[in-house]
């Protein structure tokens, strides 16, 4: 109000100041803790939540990204912290550039480690490698020199009688099928010379065509390789690769593997030679064919009396033609014979036949092959199987024949259809 006059505020002292004017402050002491604000109402704090991000904030976050080792900042090289993720072990796909190269050198040497692999040589060791010679007169293997077990449930001997001169002998020798020719130079275990055969007496002293040690080799012989074996039998013998896979597999496995008896080309099957009779057994043969030797006599004795019976039979015929015609008005008007025959020929409308005649029906002659009927039926039984743990011989097994297969009842009968 007018004419009253306000006394003057008194400044607040500061902590630990005075208020006398020119006075020094005194040391600040100890900042006491700040007493917690009080809650404040549920609109105040939306209102802090549409605030913006504390700038300090972010810069701080940003120090802490991982960047270069070091950077200039005002002129001088200052280093930051790297902040490193953990790895659980190394990584070698990673794309570092101080192991490009490294990575590039191990890539290139696999790749020729496997290079080398495939155009290495392949080797044997020479004590459990066997060896067979084809010949234009054998082209079936024939085994040389035979190393190892394998050759137990492989092959078939063949007994064959050779001429040297005046003398004629039987030689045996093991001959291998193709499919088992091509499995054992495949695996490694066979070497198989492609050999001529001696035509000459010189050619037989020197040996052509058999196994000498100095020369480690078949005389007068050259090796040949897998592909040519391959290419010597695949397709022989109805040998498809379907079959040769199975038998394969099946090798491989432990299993023994045969043809069966129908499918065994005959050059492996034993020559059938006649019997030999005792003196009991030739007389009884030869009284067999002077009793076949005269029923066959007495049968041609009594077709020519039936022939002459019937033609006394016909006399009837000719004795009625004597009396008046009683076939006037019938189709046998005209006839005049004395037998059937000529009755029949009077009553042939067409005197001959057709110009030209139906062709007879083509037959199918006999198999050609014993595999023709692989053509006509795929799913005829092509291998007899046994398992590993049957033990098996080649002489109870007798090359498939039935009392061969009743010793050796095979586990299973395989077909391959292609």
């Amino acid at each position: 109000m007018s004419g009253v006059s306000t006394p003057p505020r008194t400044p607040k002292l500061s902590e630990g100041g005075s208020s006398r004017p020119g006075s020094k402050p005194s040391t600040p002491g100890p900042k006491k803790p700040a007493t917690p604000a009080p809650s404040q109402p549920q609109e105040e704090e939306d209102e802090d939540d549409d605030q913006r991000m504390d700038v300090a904030f972010i810069q701080s976050f940003s120090d802490k990204i991982q960047r270069l080792p070091s950077e200039l900042l005002d002129g001088l090289e200052t280093a930051r912290t790297k902040i490193t993720i953990p790895k659980r072990g190394e990584k070698d796909f990673e794309p570092l550039e101080a192991t490009v190269n490294l990575q590039e050198m191990m890539l290139q040497n696999s790749r020729q480690a496997l290079f080398d692999a495939l155009q290495g040589v392949r080797g044997a060791a020479s004590k459990s490698l066997s060896h067979a010679v084809v010949t234009p007169s054998s082209p079936f293997p024939q085994l040389i020199v035979s190393r190892g077990h394998v050759l137990d449930s492989v092959g078939i001997t063949v007994r064959r009688s050779v001429t040297q001169g005046e003398h004629t002998k039987t030689v045996s020798r093991v001959e291998l099928l193709p499919e088992e020719a091509m499995y054992m130079a495949e695996r490694g275990t066979l070497q198989i010379w492609n050999g001529r055969d001696p035509e000459t007496e010189e050619d037989r002293q020197q040996g052509v065509g058999e196994w000498c040690d100095k020369e480690f080799g078949v005389k007068g012989a050259v090796e040949m390789s897998v592909m040519e074996v391959f290419g010597a039998f695949m397709g022989k013998e109805a040998l498809t690769w379907q079959r040769y896979q199975a038998y394969t597999v099946l090798k491989r496995l432990g299993y023994t593997v045969q043809r069966t008896r129908a499918f065994i080309p005959e050059h492996f099957l034993p020559q059938q030679e006649p019997p030999r009779l005792s003196f009991t057994g030739s007389v009884l043969a030869l009284l067999r064919s002077a009793y076949d030797g005269l029923k066959a006599l007495f049968s041609r004795l009594l077709g020519k009396l039936k022939v002459s019976l019937r033609r006394l039979s016909s006399v009837g015929l000719g004795v009625k033609s004597l009396w008046n015609n009683p076939l006037r008005g019938t189709a046998l008007r005209s006839w005049s014979g004395d037998s059937y025959g000529s009755i029949y020929s009077e009553l042939r409308f067409i005197p001959s036949g057709h110009s030209n005649p139906t062709p007879p029906p083509i037959s199918s002659g006999p198999a050609t092959s014993i595999y023709d009927a692989l053509e006509r039926n795929p799913y005829l039984p092509f291998f007899h199987v046994w398992k590993p743990v049957t033990a098996w011989s080649k002489a109870k097994w007798d090359r498939g024949s039935a009392e061969g297969l009743a010793k050796q009842k095979p586990d299973y009968i395989l077909a391959v259809v292609e």
